[in-house]
């Protein structure tokens, strides 16, 4: 009986089949890499994005040592006693925070950065294709990539961009979201005046189809600022604004002065203990002893209640209703002569 491979020209055939599925046609192992499903998001009820220069570890970790120990899971308060109690949003594990900041650029910056990304896993680069520097239209270019980064590795159910010379009252803002829309929502604090009529860039807080509806690539970004630019988009936008106004200590309004100072003063201690009581933001802030003063007081409170029972619910009110002008206008320095004002629309 005479073997197949007896004939040259059979055998030829053969051999080309064998070395064109070698190079061309990938094993079941290289399509199981190949196509695989995509990575399974991180679900987070709050993701916080926090913008910060590269050469300023310190407030950075003013922020750690302070609001951010609310976002711990594991968190045990070694100053004020035992454990916050079960019952409260703080440090449940809803809460995943970055820090965004610009890749380092010689050898004093990552000195900085590598003694932190030692101990902490929560710094993010920022590409090198966003350079630094204070051009407006930079803003709005680290504002979509800070939002498109997350998007693209959380589920969450809040975005919330701040600054780092911020104190937020986490833990009263974790209550307050179990009771806020989860579509079509934006949460800032408003110029009042019809040059500037827009949320501050300091603090926004947007759910997360507005945040992808802005990251999507559809909408145009102008040379100006982020927050300019996401303005300009809500006008076209039928979701509901909130302008939280009274509570919102900033460039937009002072409202607590004494988080301002740069350094603690005694005679503020009792002010500092009700600060997250009456408010819940404050940005301009810098000193590491407030910081903890306050972080200290509120947990102190936190403690003594089995429910959040000192929180109470703001209304929600657009910035048409806050700033008393029902014409409010927004002026957007890109367009034409004919139409330099545009309507903020009026809604809730």
């Amino acid at each position: 009986m005479h073997s197949l491979f007896q004939s040259p020209t059979v055998l030829c055939i053969v051999l080309s089949i064998y070395f064109f599925n070698a190079l061309f046609v990938p094993s079941v192992e290289s399509a199981r890499v190949r196509y695989t499903s995509p990575p399974v998001k991180q679900h987070t009820k709050l993701f916080i994005s926090i913008s910060s220069r590269t050469e300023q570890p310190e407030r950075r970790q003013m922020l750690r040592d302070s609001w951010l120990r609310w976002a711990s899971p594991n968190y045990l308060d070694e100053v004020v006693g035992p454990p916050t109690p079960p019952e409260l949003r703080t440090g449940n594990g809803e809460v995943v925070y970055k820090f965004f900041v610009d890749k380092p650029i010689n050898d004093s910056e990552w000195n900085v950065i590598n003694k932190e990304m030692a101990v902490y896993d929560d710094l993010v680069f920022m590409p090198s294709t966003i350079p630094r520097g204070h051009d407006l239209e930079l803003y709005a270019r680290r504002g979509l990539f800070h939002l498109s980064w997350t998007i693209a590795r959380f589920d969450f159910e809040f975005y919330l961009r701040v600054d780092d010379d911020s104190f937020l009252c986490l833990d009263k803002l974790l209550y307050e979201l179990d009771f806020t829309p989860r579509n079509t929502f934006f949460w800032g604090k408003w110029w009042c005046n019809n040059s500037r009529a827009r949320a501050d860039e300091n603090f926004m807080l947007m759910t997360q189809d507005v945040a992808q509806v802005a990251a999507s690539g559809v909408l145009r970004v102008y040379p100006h600022t982020f927050a300019m630019n996401f303005q300009y988009w809500l006008n076209g936008w039928n979701i509901t604004l909130f302008d939280d106004r009274d509570r919102h200590s900033a460039q937009t309004g002072i409202v607590a002065p004494y988080m301002h100072e740069k350094e603690y003063q005694p005679q503020d201690a009792d002010k500092y203990a009700s600060f997250c009581t009456d408010h819940l933001y404050a940005h301009h802030f810098t000193s590491p002893q407030i910081a903890r003063a306050v972080f200290h007081a509120t947990q102190r409170q936190l403690q003594q209640h089995t429910t959040p029972q000192q929180y109470t619910l703001p209304e929600v009110r657009g910035p048409l209703e806050t700033c008393g002008n029902p014409k409010l206008r927004f002026f957007a320095p890109w367009l034409d002569m004919n139409s330099l004002l545009v309507d903020i629309p009026k809604r809730k």
